[in-house]
């Protein structure tokens, strides 16, 4: 009986431990976002079939999308960080979209607009894109441990720095 009673108090300990042990919580949250927008030509005519790339500036990581037949891509996927967009058409000059930032509060829009020529020449397209978020209703922004650091809080717990 005692061995029983052991056993059973065993099982219940593990049964236990484990429905207490704190597991991620995966659905609650990403440190991804897309870049996503519309390619046009000189006359603000959509273009399909253009190809999309979008290099990470820090990592390298180059991601690909090509435009829909309404002359939008969207890239899924993309972890934050300063992006290099890249659009290429047989028939068009390439267009170079340089410090597109992504940030996990939203999603980069880029608008990139073709001209009529070959596709070794390139049109680079310097300066940051939207300002404005308009894909999304969310206000947010990222602080950086020094940020965090200098925080005016009682203490060091997460709840009192998200309050």
């Amino acid at each position: 009986m005692a061995r029983i009673l052991r056993v059973a108090m065993a099982l219940l300990l593990v049964t236990m431990g484990a429905a207490l042990n704190p597991l991620p919580a995966f659905a609650q949250g990403s440190a991804m976002s897309s870049v996503s927008g519309t390619v046009t030509d000189s006359t603000g005519a959509v273009v399909p079939g253009a190809d999309v790339t979008a290099k990470n500036n820090a990592t390298g990581v180059v991601l690909n999308a090509v435009s829909g037949s309404n002359g939008a891509f969207t890239i899924p996927a993309v972890s934050s960080g300063t992006y290099t967009v890249t659009v290429r058409l047989m028939g068009f000059k390439t267009a170079v979209l340089n410090d597109v930032l992504v940030t996990v509060a939203g999603p980069a829009n880029v608008r990139a607009k073709l001209e009529i020529g070959g596709i070794e020449e390139t049109i680079i397209v310097a300066g940051s894109q939207e300002i404005i978020q308009t894909q999304a209703t969310s206000v947010a922004q990222t602080l950086n441990s020094r940020q965090i650091g200098n925080l005016p809080v009682p203490g060091r717990a997460a709840f009192d720095i998200v309050s």
